[in-house]
């Protein structure tokens, strides 16, 4: 793309701009974007709209942005809330959180994570998916990794290897299953060369080596070459399409295949840079997980304990103590160390003021009674 010669735009606050072909185009705050654009770079942080298409060498969107329009981009990154209206062609796409296109994605590599909707069809020759998404069309890729942390859809699936499976292999501390949900996968047809599922419901599964694992449900497979069902799947029926006496169908416990989904279901989820336990399936039991973890290891340490120390013997400082270790642990546990020590180390800042407005007044008093 060639844009040399052209402004910049850079909108801070809130303003406007027209469309046309630019250099850089930056937007902060509440910023409006009126036709068509065209720039080598475009970023957008807060709240933005553009009335119109999209080119560019560079799109990233943070915040709440809305296109108009078609986006076309050699790299496109969406994060927070974004709705796009028309197609997406890019040669990386990577939407994270909120993300909405209206119609068809076509791009080489494709990264979806958080709760993503597409109107059309999704077209990668590499796709990693995680968390939920909803695929109104076909999703077609040459090589499919998606583990599925929620309720997933798609109307068809179609590709060369396809690898499906479930974040989180069994309930920590034997809760029950409304703490720890599974994800789940809906589509009315699954083709393609190596195929594994897991936690799949679909109408008919196509394929030369065929793997059906834990918590499916599948009406007809038609494999050529292989076809393994685990004992805890429920597969109607199955049909062997290649020639001579088809082989047996194995019915061994199937674990997913190594490879990027394996690793990252095993792994749970990443905010950011804090890990979070992927077995926690409930949102609203990890939201309050998350809460829990920034805020009572800090109330403990910053509050609780100055209180209790002047006032209580050795032995009971002790056992105030440990049972707020284990407190402390058991968060770790469930949503990671980054978050427990974030915590703490944000209410000691939030805390800082108030102890400075204290020894100031306490100081003031002092002068006064002295």
């Amino acid at each position: 793309m060639t844009t040399e010669g052209k402004g910049d735009v850079k909108i801070s606050g809130a303003g406007s701009a027209s469309g046309g072909v630019y250099n850089t185009v930056s937007i902060s705050g509440a910023g409006r974007i009126t036709g068509d654009i065209e720039a080598e770079k475009i970023t957008i942080s807060g709240a933005a709209k553009i009335e119109g298409s999209v080119r560019a060498g560079t799109f990233s969107a943070s915040g709440a942005a809305k296109v108009e329009g078609d986006l076309q981009a050699q790299t496109a990154k969406c994060a927070g809330a974004t709705k796009i209206t028309g197609n997406v062609s890019a040669t990386e796409f990577k939407a994270s959180g909120a993300a909405k296109v209206g119609g068809n994605c076509k791009a080489e590599e494709v990264k979806l994570s958080g709760a993503c909707k597409l109107g059309g069809d999704l077209e990668a020759e590499r796709l990693f998916a995680a968390d939920t998404f909803a695929v109104a069309g076909l999703v077609n890729a040459d090589s499919a990794q998606i583990v599925l942390g929620g309720e997933c859809r798609a109307g068809e699936i179609g590709g060369g290897r396809l690898t499906i499976v479930q974040a989180g292999n069994k309930p920590r501390f034997n809760l029950p299953m409304w703490w720890c949900r599974e994800g789940t996968l809906q589509a009315e047809t699954i083709e393609g060369d190596e195929i594994y599922l897991e936690g799949t419901t679909a109408a008919r599964v196509r394929g030369r080596r065929v793997g059906i694992g834990r918590d499916c449900h599948i009406g007809q497979v038609e494999y050529s070459e292989s076809l393994q069902i685990d004992p805890r799947a429920e597969v109607n029926g199955h049909q062997y399409a290649g020639t001579g006496p088809g082989p047996a169908v194995g019915q061994d416990r199937l674990s997913a295949p190594d490879g990027w989904a394996k690793d990252h279901a095993d792994k749970g989820y990443t905010w950011g840079p804090v890990h979070i336990n992927s077995e926690i399936r409930n949102p609203v039991l990890r939201t309050a997980a998350v809460a829990g973890a920034l805020l009572l290891p800090a109330l403990f340490i910053f509050l609780v304990l100055p209180a209790v120390l002047p006032a209580v013997g050795v032995i009971l400082v002790i056992v105030v103590i440990v049972l707020g270790g284990v407190v402390a642990l058991l968060l770790a546990t469930l949503v990671g160390v980054p978050l427990v020590v974030a915590g703490a180390v944000l209410l000691r800042l939030l805390l800082l003021p108030l102890e400075l407005l204290s020894w100031m007044f306490g100081r003031r008093r002092r002068r006064y009674t002295h």
